[in-house]
């Protein structure tokens, strides 16, 4: 293995565990009055969706079952950054 796919290797895994601790910490602080427990969830499922496939199927699944996350990811996909938007919207 090269020095560059290392790196890279390292980099997936690193931005995945940042993304699920930030999903961890905002769960813990929904209940608090200050809603910063939202924001740290909505910022860790943005570096997840599309870093990783695993997470992007959980979401989907989610997505058929609970369809008022549907149409919040829907509306949110139309004003979201293009790399964003085509794992936002159906």
């Amino acid at each position: 293995m090269t020095n560059d796919r290392i790196s890279r290797i390292l980099l997936q895994v690193l931005t995945r565990v940042v993304g699920y601790v930030l999903i961890a910490a905002g769960a813990v602080l929904a209940v608090s009055p200050v809603p910063l427990g939202a924001v740290l969830v909505a910022v860790g499922m943005a570096i997840l969706i599309p870093t990783d496939a695993r997470f992007r199927t959980f979401v989907r699944g989610r997505r058929k079952r609970w369809h008022w996350l549907d149409k919040a990811l829907n509306r949110l996909g139309h004003h979201a950054p293009s790399p964003y938007d085509r794992y936002l919207r159906r």
